[in-house]
């Protein structure tokens, strides 16, 4: 082989090594990509299943009964179960909401799935969690889903979403 030929196939090597380097970078990033969506897929099914866990379901139920506002002298008024099911619902919003926060679960699933009952309760317990915060002398109670709360009632407003889907999209049809 000749100097010319040598070179020739020099260039061509470090050609196909540069090219090897970015297709090796392009992977990767959609590799990331996959890897973060299948992330929030898993976290918006553990988000579906909680709510549908047994302690949830009866959670639920038990503050359905009481009235929107309700204190923290009347929760606890009513027995140790009802402040339970508080805790366990103020728990599950600041899981939600830190959650929704950092990119785990999806804002858009959450707010589809899960923004009624959300809401609802916010409505029943907004004065206990206040009120908790007072006794506690700590602010910070709660604190995600409170920020939840607010972001969804934001979004309901600028994204004119106040009526519920059976409402919204009644024209809707299955793609597959």
């Amino acid at each position: 082989m000749n100097a010319v030929e040598l070179q020739t196939l020099a260039n061509v090597a470090e050609i196909l090594g540069g090219a090897a380097v970015v297709g090796g970078v392009v992977f990767a990033i959609w590799q990331i990509r996959q890897l973060r969506q299948q992330r929030r897929d898993v976290a918006a099914i553990e988000i579906v299943r909680s709510l549908q866990s047994r302690e949830f379901i009866e959670a639920f139920r038990l503050l359905s009964e009481v009235p929107d506002g309700v204190s923290l002298k009347a929760l606890r008024e009513m027995g140790q179960e009802y402040a339970d099911a508080a805790i366990m619902i103020g728990a599950m919003g600041e899981t939600s909401g830190f959650m929704v926060y950092r990119g785990v679960a999806s804002f858009g699933v959450f707010r589809e799935q899960a923004s009624g009952l959300t809401l609802a309760m916010w409505k029943k317990l907004r004065v206990w969690v206040e009120d908790v915060r007072e006794e506690q002398s700590y602010d910070r109670w709660v604190e995600w889903w409170q920020w939840l709360v607010d972001r969804l009632r934001e979004d309901e407003v600028s994204s004119g979403k106040t009526e519920p889907a059976y409402r919204r999209l009644p024209a809707w049809k299955p793609r597959d």
